[in-house]
Order: structure tokens, then C-alpha cells, then sequence
């Protein structure tokens, strides 16, 4: 297949992947729209998966980072949380990759009892240093019972946010 091709494959299943998402109500959100952090995690090998539903959810996952000059928000407004959760999923990667690349949303499945996200992660080339790469999906609430994140057909992470299990591996600070 020439480069044309497969660029025009890759567009087709980006948009086709998107409307199924659009389905389940998940929308892909930016996190470095806000001026925070996922906090650290062991070990750092495996993902961080989190749901959060309200500001002290957000607190407890994240971390903010203010620095002069920035006028970001720390976190999504009250408003945000009256409709809205929050699922994140991060992992530690290699430098000089686009989250948008090193995570591509598959599906979002919703039924009333549990979340499926299918999601293909690609390793970014080695480099130098590493950061945390994030993607979060914006959700209706409420939230279901089961919140499933499976990673390249694998499950990886489930988390309960009926019995408050709302991060897995929780922070380490």
C-alpha cells in the first residue's frame, strides 16, 4: 500500500472510531487544557486508570502545576462536573510522541452496568527522557458500575466507582 493509501486508511478508521465513540457519549478531551499533572503511580510499567466523577476526584489523580505565566484552569469548572465524568488513562512513554498517537480510541461500549474502552497504544521511538502520556474521555453520568480499559484487545485495568475503587494503581503521593 503507497503512503497515500494508508494515510487516507488511517483518516477513515480516526473518523470511523470517533463516531463509534460519539455513540457510547464519550468525547476525547485535551488535559494539557489544564495546568496539572497525573500524579506519580507505581509501577510506572503499568497504566494508571481513573474515572473520575467531581472536582475531589480529580484531586485525589491529579496534580496542579502552577507556573508564572500560565492562565490555565487547574481542573474542569463546577459545571463540568454536573453533567460530565472524567475517564483517564496515562502511562509513562519515551519523550517526542503525540498522546493523540501513542493512544487511539478503538470503541467506547456503554450499557447501563459497565464502560468498555478499546484503545491501541503505540510505543513512541526511544528516547532520552520520558514523560506521562494521558488520554481522557469526557462521559455522561452517571457512571456504571464497571469501568473496563483494554489496551491493544487486552484488559488492563477495570475499576468499581460504586465501591469508590476510582483509580488503579492508586497514586503514590
Amino acid at each position: 500500500m503507497d503512503a497515500r493509501a494508508r494515510m487516507v486508511a488511517f483518516f477513515l478508521s480516526a473518523t470511523v472510531a470517533q463516531a463509534i465513540a460519539a455513540e457510547a457519549g464519550a468525547k476525547r478531551i485535551h488535559l494539557s487544557d489544564y495546568q496539572s499533572f497525573v500524579k506519580n503511580w507505581s509501577p510506572e510499567e503499568t497504566p494508571l486508570c481513573a474515572a473520575m466523577d467531581s472536582r475531589a476526584d480529580w484531586d485525589a489523580v491529579m496534580h496542579p502545576a502552577p507556573t508564572m505565566g500560565q492562565t490555565r484552569p487547574f481542573s474542569p469548572p463546577e459545571a463540568f462536573w454536573k453533567r460530565n465524568s472524567l475517564l483517564v488513562l496515562a502511562r509513562v512513554v519515551n519523550s517526542g510522541g503525540d498522546d493523540l498517537d501513542v493512544f487511539q480510541v478503538g470503541r467506547v461500549v456503554r450499557s447501563k452496568s459497565k464502560i468498555t474502552i478499546d484503545y491501541k497504544f503505540r510505543t513512541p521511538p526511544a528516547a532520552s527522557s520520558q514523560i506521562k502520556a494521558t488520554m481522557g474521555l469526557e462521559i455522561p453520568k452517571p457512571l456504571p458500575s464497571v469501568i473496563e480499559f483494554k489496551e491493544n484487545g487486552r484488559m488492563v485495568c477495570a475499576l468499581h466507582p460504586d465501591n469508590k475503587q476510582i483509580v488503579s494503581p492508586p497514586p503514590a503521593n
